[in-house]
């Protein structure tokens, strides 16, 4: 549903999370208080998740070396601080929370591994 607000927009991304398996994904929002509160809410329903925005001291490639396939974290939750220059090879799927936002932006070839 394109309406999708609030608790149901959240609850749709701890669907898709959660069918995604043991597979990594990379969620981008537009604004920072977005990624903190999914990363608050993915914790609160145990999912390892990491996060990064401007307004965060850590540099965004501690981040995605603490992301790699053998690593606990199911979840990088960012804004477009990580949207080029940054190899995101442990992430199998990458969901736009805000799309409209990121669509014309992402250069997914560039940002993560496929086919």
């Amino acid at each position: 549903d394109k309406n999708l607000t609030g608790s149901a927009k959240l609850e749709s991304l701890l669907d898709i999370i959660e069918s995604l398996g043991d597979s990594k994904a990379v969620v981008f929002c537009f604004y920072r208080d977005m990624v903190e509160l999914i990363s608050s809410y993915l914790f609160s329903k145990k999912i390892p998740n990491l996060c990064i925005h401007g307004e965060m001291k850590v540099k965004p490639t501690d981040v995605i070396q603490r992301f790699t396939p053998e690593s606990k974290y199911k979840v990088l939750i960012s804004t477009d601080i990580l949207k080029e220059g940054h190899d995101l090879l442990a992430a199998n799927y990458i969901i736009n929370f805000d799309i409209e936002a990121y669509i014309s932006r992402l250069n997914l070839k560039k940002l993560c591994k496929g086919d």
